[in-house]
């Protein structure tokens, strides 16, 4: 039996309206998920990034899952909670369209303004499982929300997941899949007190990346919401993924539509939080294209430019999210069939190419957007979705948002380009604006002062990753371990320390690894270390729609919290 304890002040049932969200019978997906964080520190099948965490579920109904009850859901006991990990979103299927409603939307707003005492709550989100389908998280309007963290999939070798969807929105990776024939996905366990390793998606990412966030917080309780995000931009590692459409943007920061800002480093994001100086004010900017419209057809192609000034008031010199707000819709011409969300379209690969369903009658998916700074950095807001054949439907005043331009100065030109492939019908586009967030001092990755001797990566005076070993209670890098600490796994650790032990009870494969993190609490292993050993476990039910490698129905919030490292309050995470 796995043990967890469980924490009903945040827990709810709103089925039934009671605090037992215990769910259904061979719905495992949220236990798999909150498996990844919080399973205790036992010899049973493993040990959660956020271990020691105490459990609590949200539960709605899946066939009732409208905006009132996400933002019920989503907006639950948001005082107390810190992280909320979200393995749920619109289908994968390459053409549906979808985000979140207004109550939805404010509930976000309100969490990340209000909660946590006003520090924010943190919004993680798994980017989506349509890769395989020419899927784009583009169309996921909750991944492109300014106030969530979406996470994508790489593989055991750094290589994109098959699954995995590119857009502009994404912020970074976590291993959760692994391409080997023989080799094992990601360990968790499953409602029958057993072990699994066949957990993988982006549903695998999120709760690896919330709990190495419940770390952070853990580390230092006063991070922001915008903070969190800072950290996941300045320590991710892109270097270590194989990256086809490696940039460089205006503030010298590398990023990819594939892996965002790269793979997260949980020992460097850990670290950089403990010191870190919480960023300034959010400002923000609105630049409406006033009366624009435009139509295209043919492949052509239609350019806007927007022209940031400081008349505009807003005084920022180092941008964060950048969202273009537009609406998009398909024009057939009258020879041209017309197709819904509820058609079945059947077609042939294009020739030569081989990656777009070639049809006759233009469609939704046949649309690119992409959005070029004063500085030079394309980003590309949508992406073709060679499965979209809708033309009945368009883009409805949709966000498309990127974090491509994180640090640049966005005084000067931006551009944005729509382009329709189709070789029939038009597009018509309307009410775009193009709104900054950011800050009127740029921030340079913060600071770690006096770590940075031995130091193998970091930035300025904070050393993110040792050349050879690391202080445990200090963080300081060194060549050897003084007197009186043990040398463990890289870390110089005061005391005794805790070996990998043999794990018992049911395995699926029989070997499962344990590895320790230090004994002050803070994590001491990397994305791919992470994830290859690391087992966890909980009890908790699934959210709705979105069928990240999971065939289960029910719904599902988790939440956990972890123990003190620094005689602060306890932090609280939502799964």
């Amino acid at each position: 039996m796995f043990c967890f304890p469980k924490d009903p002040s945040v827990s709810h049932d709103f089925t039934t309206d009671t605090s037992d969200p215990t769910p259904f019978r061979g719905d495992n997906h949220g236990t798999e998920c909150a498996g990844v964080v919080a399973m205790s520190k036992n010899t049973l099948c493993g040990i959660g990034v956020a271990f020691d965490s105490k459990i609590g579920g949200i539960k709605i109904n899946i066939e009732e899952s409208m905006d009132v009850f996400e933002a019920r859901a989503l907006g639950y006991q948001q005082s107390s909670v810190d992280v909320y990990s979200n393995s749920w979103g619109p289908k994968d299927n390459g053409y549906t369209v979808e985000g979140p409603g207004r109550l939805v939307s404010k509930t976000l707003q309100s969490g990340a303004e209000k909660g946590r005492d006003g520090k924010g709550n943190v919004f993680v989100w798994a980017a989506g499982n349509g890769g395989d389908k020419f899927d784009s998280c583009a169309a996921d309007g909750y991944v492109n929300s300014i106030y969530t963290i979406a996470v994508g999939s790489a593989d055991q070798d750094g290589r994109q997941a098959y699954y995995d969807e590119d857009c502009s929105a994404k912020m970074a990776v976590t291993f959760s899949h692994n391409s080997r024939p023989t080799g094992p996905q990601v360990y968790t366990t499953t409602l029958d007190g057993r072990c699994t390793s066949g957990f993988t998606g982006t549903s695998a990412s999120a709760p690896l990346l919330s709990g190495v966030i419940a770390l952070a917080l853990q580390a230092n309780p006063d991070l922001t919401w915008r903070d969190v995000q800072y950290l996941i931009v300045y320590t991710s590692n892109i270097d270590i993924l194989t990256v086809d459409d490696l940039a460089t943007n205006g503030a010298g920061l590398k990023f990819s539509h594939h892996f965002g800002f790269g793979a997260i480093d949980a020992e460097a994001l850990v670290t950089r939080a403990r010191h870190w100086t919480s960023v300034p004010q959010q400002l923000n900017f609105t630049i409406p294209a006033t009366q624009f419209e435009c139509m295209i057809s043919n492949g052509s192609t239609c350019e806007l430019e927007f022209q940031f000034t400081s008349e505009l008031g807003a005084n920022i010199s180092s941008l964060e999210h950048v969202l273009v707000s537009l609406s998009l819709s398909i024009v057939p011409t009258a020879n041209d069939s017309l197709w819904n969300l509820t058609d079945y379209y059947e077609a042939e690969k294009d020739g030569e190419a081989g990656d777009w369903l070639q049809s006759p009658h233009p469609r939704r998916g046949d649309v690119e957007i992409e959005l070029t700074s004063p500085a030079g950095t394309r980003s590309i807001l949508l992406p073709n979705r060679d499965y979209d054949f809708v033309n009945t439907e368009g883009y409805d005043n949709w966000p498309f948002m990127s974090v491509h331009f994180w640090g640049e100065d966005p005084t000067g030109t931006w551009t944005l380009r729509t382009t329709f492939r189709a070789s029939s019908g038009s597009v018509f586009i309307t009410n775009v604006t193009l709104t900054g967030f950011g800050i009127a001092e740029g921030v340079s990755g913060n600071s770690n002062r006096g770590l940075c001797q031995n130091c193998l990566r970091g930035c300025g005076d904070v050393c993110d990753v040792c050349s050879e070993l690391r202080l445990n209670y200090s963080l300081a890098c060194v060549s050897t371990c003084p007197n009186a600490t043990i040398e463990y796994n890289g870390y110089c650790i005061a005391g005794s320390v805790i070996y990998p032990e043999t794990p018992t009870g049911n395995s699926a494969d029989g070997t499962t690894t344990v590895i320790l993190v230090s004994v002050a609490a803070v994590v001491v292993v990397t994305l791919f270390v992470v994830v290859l050993v690391v087992l966890v476990v909980v009890l908790v039910t699934r959210k709705r729609r979105k069928d990240r490698f999971s065939t289960t129905t029910t719904a599902t919030n988790v939440y956990w919290s972890l123990p003190d490292i620094d005689d602060n309050d306890d932090e609280t995470v939502q799964i």
